[in-house]
């Protein structure tokens, strides 16, 4: 599982099949996320748990 802002996806995805682990799952949280208030932030960290957690039981 790979955590990831939205920036950095194409980027992650590439580096798994040049890895060989091309099925690697990803959550995607919005970019930047540096500048964000506390609350957004912890929004978006519920969302990729979501995700995260979707992409482990599959």
């Amino acid at each position: 599982m790979v955590v990831t802002s939205q920036e950095f996806f194409t980027l992650g995805k590439a580096e798994c099949q040049t890895l060989g682990m091309p099925d690697l799952r990803f959550a995607i949280v919005p970019h930047p996320f540096g500048s964000l208030k506390r609350d957004v932030v912890r929004n978006h960290a519920s969302k990729a748990w979501e995700q995260a957690k979707s992409g482990l039981t599959k």
